[in-house]
């Protein structure tokens, strides 16, 4: 997936298996260039809120309104994993802090920001693909709009390949959806995952550019270019 692309394309023994719509991070919350491999895949996940996400996102809003958590299905958990009211929390102390003794999770469901399907992979930033009930978004042209992590609009489809692997047919995958129950299913393939970043590239005789959304291309003085070269190379 070349990130600034906002396009993921799935290949399956050479050939393209799916292309698919993504959201990658924003510029302040970028998508990391790494390499992995999908592990499993997890039906009905529910979403252990990152720390910096619970402290920059989640803890104002519910020190405005502890109510919050039921309407976001939030669960506040203590050190030992009980569940605490959170309204019994003077949220307000944690609001300069870059953590705090609480955990917080999100319920499996349609609502969950992890959507219907979460796609593991090991990564040193906690980086994953998964599904999205905010599905209007992938209809922007500009789509550096998570926190880090890849939705994928082709969830489903993506979800149906990996799991037939893990010996699932339609009428499983279903069963388990609507049972609203957390089943993770291991990914017996070696499905290699390349997050990498390219903004120019020749294709045809044509160079061929995409935005530079996280800013990471180096503004190169004209006259520092050797242009003859760059003509011959083209």
């Amino acid at each position: 997936m070349n990130i600034p692309s906002y396009q993921l394309y799935y290949f399956r023994d050479g050939n393209l298996a799916l292309q698919s719509k993504v959201i990658v991070g924003r510029e302040d919350r970028r998508t990391p260039v790494m390499y992995s491999k999908l592990s499993n895949v997890v039906v009905n996940p529910p979403w252990n809120v990152p720390t910096s996400i619970m402290t920059k996102d989640i803890i104002p809003k519910l020190a405005r309104d502890p109510g919050y958590a039921d309407r976001a299905s939030f669960e506040i958990l203590d050190s030992s994993g009980n569940k605490i009211n959170p309204r019994s929390v003077n949220w307000s102390q944690y609001l300069n802090a870059k953590s705090s003794p609480y955990r917080i999770r999100q319920k499996a469901g349609d609502d969950s920001a992890l959507g219907r399907y979460k796609f593991n992979m090991p990564s040193s930033d906690a980086i994953y693909l998964h599904d999205t009930p905010n599905r209007g978004l992938f209809g922007k042209t500009g789509r550096a709009l998570s926190s880090g992590c890849v939705r994928v609009e082709k969830s489903d489809e993506l979800a149906t390949i990996l799991l037939k692997e893990a010996g699932w047919g339609s009428d499983k995958k279903n069963q388990v959806l609507g049972s609203k129950k957390t089943t993770s299913a291991q990914i017996r393939s070696d499905n290699p995952v390349y997050l990498y970043y390219v903004t120019a590239w020749v294709e045809g005789g044509k160079v061929q550019t995409l935005p530079d959304i996280y800013n990471f291309d180096a503004k190169i003085p004209q006259h520092s270019v050797n242009w003859g070269k760059l003509k011959s190379i083209i």
